[in-house]
């Protein structure tokens, strides 16, 4: 069995300079050509058998040229998701049952290859709709779309399948510990199909386009340059540019992802602003064991549905008033409080704009792309590279998470603190608390925090 070269995405292995790695075309082939015994291995039918299985008629030429296509590559792709010296063992390991057993006359115990069943118990419909998705569908960083994306029809199969009748037939489950399994006949759960999917993997590959951290010294000349503009820009551009410093000054301070920064709490952030600001600094704050409860700090309040939390819950984070490199949170946030009063808002999103709808993270984006590129065109400065795309690499998504961990880990602070930091909603969680819509409620809970979000902000 073969297919043409090209047809389906395929993933180029490269060095570091773009240039395709000397096995390619030695691995284009394998993933282009069947595999001797490989229908010992998995279920194998062929294209004329499944479209008759699938579609109750025989192939028509013309017609179905492309479902032809993409039924080849979805075998092929179930024979890449096995090792080809396993499958090969496994034939060898077949033949040689054969012609043992034909030398004393015993049958061999092999299970019928057939006939197949005249339907579709493995998926094969379900692999020819994301293969063909493959082909028609634009990706937004490669030419094609990716596995990741490709694989959602499975998705949509599979709820289909539980609120159909044969899957609510299914409906009974069984568990051991925190693990519940559920016995099911959806074609999408079969070994062949996770076989397939496999094989598919391998070939598309993976190519990332993660947001990357900036160097501390690129942002603080960021928030130097939007303090500079404040003042000589008109009032509804000043109050944007106001806005988006205290995003930069939380996202990195308080580790947060891009959609959690868009989460903070006006009526939260303005309810405790008065906390922590004639905290005393403590002689050695980031010694271990030191007390940290009346350091200076500042009380960021996030409402909303977190990833991996069912429901609205609450949440309050202490962190340091101003950090070790010089970043003046409590200056940013209180400006940010004066911004939204004088725009006549005192509750809802903190980030949002006069008629209390929530900001946009590409808006923000863009004025931070402007001033990196302010900062990469500036003669002799080296802060950020030429050949830097600053579109793709730097974003509010993901970009001031990445560089509050960076900063972390330089200043030696342990794994331990990073992941109880990044991971405060679980913190919260494990107490089996219920939402609840008093901000004050937290506040304990946020002191008691303070050791590790209060010594990760202040390093930054």
């Amino acid at each position: 069995m073969c297919l043409g070269q090209g047809l389906f995405p395929m993933a180029k292995v490269a060095d570091a300079d773009g240039n395709v790695w000397f096995k390619q075309a030695e691995r284009e082939k394998r993933l282009n050509h069947g595999v001797r015994g490989a229908h010992a291995a998995i279920s194998f039918q062929c294209e004329d058998c499944w479209i008759l299985n699938i579609e109750g008629r025989l192939r028509i030429a013309g017609l179905d040229d492309t479902y032809v296509m993409c039924i080849r590559r979805a075998n092929l792709d179930a024979m890449a998701g096995r090792a080809e010296t396993t499958i090969q063992a496994h034939a060898a390991s077949v033949m040689r049952t054969v012609r043992n057993c034909e030398m004393f006359g015993k049958t061999p115990s092999i299970p019928p290859r057939g006939p197949m069943p005249l339907s579709d118990p493995v998926g094969m419909g379900v692999a020819v709709e994301m293969l063909y998705l493959s082909l028609v569908a634009k990706g937004r960083i490669t030419e094609h779309i990716q596995y990741d994306s490709m694989r959602k029809p499975r998705a949509t199969f599979s709820q289909l399948w539980d609120s159909s009748p044969q899957g609510i037939a299914e409906g009974s489950s069984f568990g051991s510990g925190i693990v519940k399994s559920t016995l099911t006949n959806c074609p999408t759960q079969s070994r062949w199909f996770s076989t397939c999917q496999l094989g598919a993997e391998t070939r598309m590959g993976f190519q990332s386009q993660a947001n990357k951290p900036l160097p501390i010294k690129v942002t603080l000349k960021i928030l130097k340059m939007i303090k500079a503009d404040i003042p000589t820009q008109p009032d509804h551009v000043s109050y944007e540019l106001v806005k988006v410093g205290a995003a930069i000054a939380v996202g990195l301070c308080a580790s947060l992802r891009g959609p959690e920064i868009f989460m903070m709490d006006l009526a939260g952030v303005k309810d405790l602003i008065h906390r922590g600001r004639e905290g005393v600094m403590p002689a050695d704050p980031l010694k271990p064991g030191v007390d940290l409860s009346n350091a200076p700090h500042i009380h960021i309040a996030l409402m909303g549905q977190l990833k991996g939390e069912h429901g609205v819950r609450q949440h309050l984070i202490a962190i340091a008033s101003v950090t070790k490199s010089g970043i003046d949170v409590r200056w940013w946030i209180e400006s940010l409080l004066k911004v939204r009063e004088k725009e006549g808002c005192d509750h809802g999103p903190a980030f949002g704009y006069a008629d209390g709808t929530p900001a946009a993270l590409s808006e923000y984006d863009g004025i931070l792309h402007h001033y990196l590129r302010k900062i990469q065109a500036e003669p002799g400065c080296n802060l950020i590279e030429e050949k830097d795309e600053i579109e793709k690499m730097y974003s509010f998504f993901r970009t001031w998470r990445k560089s509050a961990e960076n900063r972390a880990r330089v200043a030696g602070l342990g794994e331990d603190v990073q992941n109880a930091m990044n991971r405060w909603k679980k913190i919260e969680a494990s107490k089996g608390r219920r939402p609840r819509f008093n901000m004050i409620e937290h506040y304990s809970d946020a002191r008691e925090l303070m050791p590790v979000t209060w010594r990760y902000s202040y390093v930054q």
